[in-house]
């Protein structure tokens, strides 16, 4: 039955309001269960948070979350947490914040964290964004360094990006949006509208694609999450489209998505740059997005798990075996409840996948 729907989201990053361009709910395929001995079950392991815009996970066991409003919390085995420190933030309540946290691949070392943040003006606007590196002694940040400054603009909104992480080759990735200008996105060498890749020092590798520049692939509209197949090694990334077309890339270096070439509001949007793997429409609001590599969770090996915000879903991608294409797209169900998310989703070091919405953090597993 075709029906048109207005969609009021309270979504990820902020608040989204749009019309559905297509008319219809999008047609999922079938509900993974799971095919492993023992249940998949979820559980609640922590109350009273903020909205999660990452995890990541301490040798100790412990939990290190962001939350969109510049708290960076830390949780114990029982779900215990406590505020570890306190950023300050531009909030216009839309999509800047605290956008990104990840340890270094040599923590055990050097205890470095990595973290991603739209810093204020004196109007609370808005200023630039900011990349940087905090010593953790294993209660607070005891030192902290600036290492990239990124533009933003005062009465930008959205498409702030965020996806902070090291990736295989040890190389700090992110995205970066179109700060809400699609008239910025076609730039190739420009941070604007792209994924970087920039060593943990903020300097550029000698290889990334275009010379004296950061950009590593670009014309992309927005993003929050990626991350790497664990045996091809190639880079998947979701973006959020308009009112249409949200998007599963895969990222290649210097490779152009398209994004600018056309009317912000077109909606089906034309792809005119390198073609996506995947299209939702209506937008799912792609976020945050793991492998599953642990081995505690057969069933999920060597798929993506990606949050779609708009619906809170956890989508089950399967890929070919060249990883060039998708062979399935499935909807998670434990028990009858499909929604468990609402940006970030991480696997732990205990083989758990976490997960949070509406004010709890929830971790899907097995005993």
């Amino acid at each position: 039955m075709r029906r048109t729907i207005l969609l009021i989201l309270f979504w990820g990053w902020g608040v989204s309001f749009f019309v559905a361009c297509s008319g219809t709910q999008p047609v999922q395929d079938p509900i993974v269960e799971p095919t492993a001995a023992g249940p998949l079950r979820f559980e609640t392991v922590a109350y009273n948070v903020g909205l999660v815009t990452a995890f990541t996970f301490l040798p100790d066991g412990r939990i290190l979350f962001a939350e969109q409003n510049g708290a960076v919390q830390i949780m114990g085995e029982q779900g215990e947490h406590q505020l570890i420190h306190q950023f300050e933030v531009s909030r216009t309540g839309f999509e800047d914040g605290l956008l990104g946290l990840t340890l270094d691949p040599n923590f055990s070392e050097n205890q470095l964290v990595y973290s991603y943040r739209s810093v204020p003006d004196a109007a609370g606007n808005p200023k630039l964004g900011e990349v940087a590196k905090h010593r953790f002694d294993g209660t607070s940040f005891v030192e902290s360094e600036v290492i990239l400054e990124l533009p933003a603009l005062s009465e930008q909104r959205h498409h702030f990006g965020g996806g902070l992480t090291f990736g295989p080759d040890g190389y700090l990735y992110m995205i970066l949006g179109d700060l809400n200008r699609t008239d910025l996105a076609r730039d190739a060498a420009s941070p604007v509208s792209s994924v970087l890749r920039f060593w943990a020092d903020g300097s550029i590798p000698a290889d990334n694609p275009f010379e004296d520049s950061i950009s590593y692939a670009w014309g992309l509209r927005n993003g929050f999450g990626f991350d790497w197949h664990p045996e091809t090694g190639l880079l998947y990334a979701g973006e959020n489209g308009n009112s249409c077309d949200d998007e599963l890339n895969l990222i290649e270096p210097g490779n152009d998505y398209g994004w600018g070439v056309h009317p912000y509001d077109a909606c089906p949007y034309p792809d005119d740059g390198t073609q996506p793997l995947l299209q939702w429409t209506p937008p799912i609001a792609p976020s945050g997005a793991t492998f599953v590599t642990s081995g505690r969770l057969p069933e999920f090996e060597n798929k993506l798990l990606l949050c779609g915000i708009n619906f809170n879903q956890i989508h089950v991608i399967s890929f070919s075996e060249d990883g060039r294409s998708v062979v399935s797209d499935d909807i998670l169900e434990i028990d009858g409840r499909d929604f468990f998310c609402q940006g970030a989703i991480a696997e732990g070091n205990d083989g758990w996948l976490y997960t949070a919405m509406d004010g709890q953090i929830f971790r899907i597993g097995k005993d």
